[in-house]
């Protein structure tokens, strides 16, 4: 098993300084990724602690690609309506070729219907939406120009697109997020990955079996990899607040981990309780130190 780090760049301990310390901690204790959320116009009536601050994500990608050196950056995940295809095509593999190669394309459909309100984005369409968009970015990524697409959504005909990555660069990894079927579903069509936040072992037992269906159904040899988002904290069971994540000691963690292992989990990537920095960073290395091990000697 493999694992990430999600970056705080919304919540309670959010700041240029807690971004930059958090990634370069994680480098240095060797997780394998940093990852970001999206948020970019949350509606007041959404009440999450968590979305009172954000720092926009591809902005703090760009950031992440100038402050590590050998981590790999994920978007976890872009809402892939939010912006035009050929915009976001361009940033990422932008932030991928300063980055040396680093990025990784995480994308949803999204839920927030007032986001989608206040950015004057269609809701009811998104899954369609994201479907096409996601085409035309990889469209982007592994043909020659000049470019022309024709869709439902979005059309350009010959369009010089930069910078190129047809035989000059591999395109980033595509994770796609989301616990429906219908995710599981574009994983299979359009990505490397199927990305979503924490479900039990069962479920994505149910899932995988799923994926193998998917796959033989859409003429797929090799099924995508299955990660997922979720928590992790040190606490006494006994004395520990309810959480979809994993609790407990280090041991308990360890155990449950591996039957999630057991169940096809590959990668897990992690957003720590962020109520201070200083918990933060306390958790992560002690993460490192006495789970990371256990899972991948």
């Amino acid at each position: 098993m493999r694992f990430g780090v999600m970056v705080p760049h919304w919540g309670e301990s959010s700041s240029p300084e807690s971004i930059l310390t958090v990634a370069q901690l994680a480098e240095t204790l060797g997780y394998e990724s940093l990852w970001l959320g999206d948020h970019v116009a949350v509606p007041v009536s959404d009440q999450s602690a968590a979305r009172e601050r954000f720092y926009e994500a591809m902005t703090v990608l760009g950031y992440l690609a100038g402050v590590t050196s050998t981590i790999q950056l994920g978007t976890g995940v872009l809402i892939v309506p939010y912006r035009h295809p050929l915009l976001v095509a361009s940033q990422l593999a932008t932030a991928d070729r300063l980055s040396g190669g680093r990025v990784i394309f995480g994308g949803a459909s999204g839920w927030l219907e007032g986001e989608f309100q206040a950015l004057d984005i269609p809701f009811r369409n998104r899954g369609a939406r994201t479907d096409e968009y996601l085409q035309a970015i990889k469209h982007l990524w592994t043909t020659p120009r000049p470019h022309t697409f024709e869709g439902r959504y979005v059309q350009f005909e010959d369009i010089k697109y930069a910078p190129q990555l047809y035989k000059e660069a591999d395109p980033p990894p595509v994770w796609i997020g989301g616990n429906s079927r219908a995710a599981a579903t574009r994983a299979v069509k359009y990505g490397d990955a199927w990305f979503p936040l924490h479900i039990t072992r069962e479920r994505l037992a149910g899932r995988k079996a799923y994926l193998l269906e998917q796959c033989q159904q859409f003429g797929r040899e090799k099924p995508p990899l299955i990660a997922m988002g979720s928590s992790a904290e040190f606490v006494e069971r006994a004395d520990a607040p309810q959480s979809y994540g994993f609790q407990g000691s280090a041991g308990q963690i360890v155990e449950e981990l591996s039957a999630y292992s057991e169940a096809g989990l590959d990668y897990l990537v992690l957003d720590f309780p962020r109520a201070s920095l200083k918990g933060l960073c306390a958790t992560m290395e002690m993460f490192a130190d006495k789970v990371i091990p256990a899972l991948t000697g």
